[in-house]
């Protein structure tokens, strides 16, 4: 689906299913911004897996009425979706409110984006595959992870985090691949929930006032915990 540049206002979830790919075109990004106050996104989900109302949720298939979470979400054999060179902003007044869910397998990726999260929840939840010069300010944390849906390794190349008011990165056992990305102004770099091993490999990158630990490591005594750091 070829977005062409402009402003999109958005005022609910948009679900995108398998092998979609959202691709901004024209002389500027076009950009998708949830309104201010919009409905819903003010409130807890504690039903949902993130406990969250999201703007773009990818999808296995599109939704039923009614239907469980656990049977539309993305999973092992959601290939080929994806969304890039399109920017987004998170309005005032939604605190619960995340822009991307992303929990799809192969060939899929977010590239080329800005997202302003604002003072909502996050950015991103339950990260897939590839992500590529993504850019993420502000909210409560820049992602918000659980596994991979196959299980794999996640790789991030080339992207940067701003002003999170809790930690850049949470996850469990995601299995992060992360080169070249610069963090700053927030107390964590990553943190890792409780009782929850992780696997991080880190290069060529920049952690700037880090007003706490950088890396919060869970079960550092488990054998699957890995934290390799480089450059």
């Amino acid at each position: 689906v070829i977005v062409p540049e402009g402003t999109y206002k958005i005022t609910d979830t948009i679900y995108v299913p398998q092998a979609i790919r959202l691709i901004g075109f024209g002389k500027t990004r076009p950009k998708f911004i949830l309104a201010d106050h919009a409905p819903g996104y003010n409130r807890e989900y504690p039903g949902d897996k993130g406990n969250a109302k999201y703007m773009i949720w990818f999808t296995h298939k599109l939704p039923e009425p009614g239907e469980k979470e656990q049977d539309f979400d993305a999973n092992p054999g959601t290939f080929y979706s994806a969304l890039s060179n399109i920017d987004i902003e998170i309005g005032r007044g939604n605190s619960n409110a995340i822009a991307l869910r992303t929990h799809y397998a192969q060939h899929s990726f977010i590239s080329h984006c800005f997202i302003d999260v604002g003072d909502a929840k996050a950015g991103i939840f339950d990260v897939g595959n590839v992500m590529e010069d993504v850019h993420i300010r502000g909210g409560q944390y820049g992602i918000i992870t659980t596994k991979c849906s196959p299980g794999w390794p996640f790789v991030m190349i080339d992207t940067s985090f701003k002003g999170q008011k809790k930690a850049a990165i949470k996850s469990r056992e995601a299995g992060l691949t992360i080169i070249r990305t610069k963090v700053s102004d927030t107390p964590k770099f990553l943190t890792v929930d409780d009782d929850y091993w992780e696997k991080l490999y880190l290069e060529d990158s920049i952690l700037e006032n880090i007003s706490d630990a950088a890396i919060e490591i869970s079960c550092e005594n488990n054998v699957f915990s890995q934290y390799n750091i480089r450059n």
